[in-house]
């Protein structure tokens, strides 16, 4: 089976004390958690730095410029996506809006602003559970 690895990042977007999430669309090609929560972010490129490739990230999901600040947590998740094993170390980082306003790309379809304490009224996709926690340990 074949099993390819890459570093991602997760954009933790505060704004007014609410973190954006964003709903995966049946649109989305991988088509995983759709109708689950999910935050900005994506795979980092090869030469690209970890604040370059989410702001891409963000700006290509979501349209937003963002200050990018510090990492707070970081997991590791392994799905299997068109038959192809994916081992993704994820780094989750806290980030301010510049703009607070939202357009959404193809691959998602609502978005919401919430309480962080709130996360457990959602369906947030399993991985991001554990960046919820962490970031409420340090408040």
């Amino acid at each position: 089976m074949e099993i390819k690895q890459f570093v991602a990042t997760r954009a933790f977007i505060i704004n007014e004390g609410k973190v954006l999430i964003i709903k995966e669309s049946p649109h989305y090609a991988k088509g995983s958690h759709i109708g689950e929560y999910d935050f900005p972010g994506g795979k980092v490129r090869l030469g690209e730095t970890m604040a370059d490739g989410l702001k891409r990230e963000v700006k290509e999901e979501v349209g937003m410029d963002i200050k990018v600040g510090k990492p707070f947590f970081a997991a590791e998740w392994s799905p299997v996506i068109e038959g192809v094993t994916l081992q993704i170390f994820g780094i989750f980082i806290k980030c301010t809006a510049e703009t607070p306003e939202v357009m959404l790309g193809k691959d998602h379809d609502e978005y919401k602003w919430i309480d962080p304490a709130d996360y457990k009224e959602y369906p947030i996709i399993a991985q991001n559970v554990d960046a919820f926690k962490a970031y409420l340990s340090i408040q």
